[in-house]
């Protein structure tokens, strides 16, 4: 909404106003405006993502614990080397969480492949087979994931750090499930 705004010198200057009473005033909007709607191809051209360094993370881990710390790690790096701005820090963590859902859907699958073969053995009775156990536990960790991480943007209120803030939640915790996934002893 536009609306005129007192800069405190008793002047009126025309300016952007949002619902949360964050006043921007129309001469300050110039160079940041341009960078925050210019297109995210722009910033993608020249991200130096580090590619292939969250899968030599992973390979270099020697336990749990050490592939843990894999998660954000070339996020981090494109980062540092791109600058803290928001949509470097979103491009960076959205990369990551690309490779992370990757490995979190192949996990998933070989696992899924590992449930449905214990269960064609399987000849006890059970309320629920491991197949619609871990459907369940998949189902139920994805609208964790997602309303934690629309939390964590939430919690921006509509600020700039909205969009990495829920990147980098989406990236963290799809992650840690895609690494807990490749931990459950189901296999074919």
């Amino acid at each position: 909404m536009w609306a005129r705004v007192d800069e405190g010198d008793g002047l009126m200057a025309r300016g952007l106003e949002w619902s949360i009473g964050l006043r921007l005033p129309l001469f300050y909007c110039g160079a940041v405006c341009a960078a925050l709607f210019s297109s995210p191809a722009v910033w993608a051209q020249d991200l130096p993502y580090p590619d292939g360094a969250m899968e030599q993370c992973l390979a270099d881990a020697s336990s749990l614990a050490a592939a843990e710390l894999c998660v954000g790690i070339a996020a981090e790096a494109c980062i540092d080397a791109g600058g803290q701005y928001a949509p470097v820090m979103s491009e960076c963590f959205a990369r990551e969480l690309e490779e992370w859902d990757a490995l979190l859907n192949a996990e998933y699958q070989r696992a899924l492949d590992g449930a449905r073969a214990i269960d064609a053995r399987v000849e006890i009775v059970q309320p629920l087979t491991h197949e619609q156990g871990l459907r369940a536990q998949q189902r139920a960790w994805i609208a964790y994931r997602d309303a934690s991480c629309e939390f964590e943007a939430v919690q921006w209120l509509g600020g700039t750090g909205a969009t990495p803030g829920f990147l980098r939640c989406m990236m963290q915790m799809t992650g840690e499930q895609a690494i807990h996934l490749s931990q459950i002893a189901l296999r074919p």
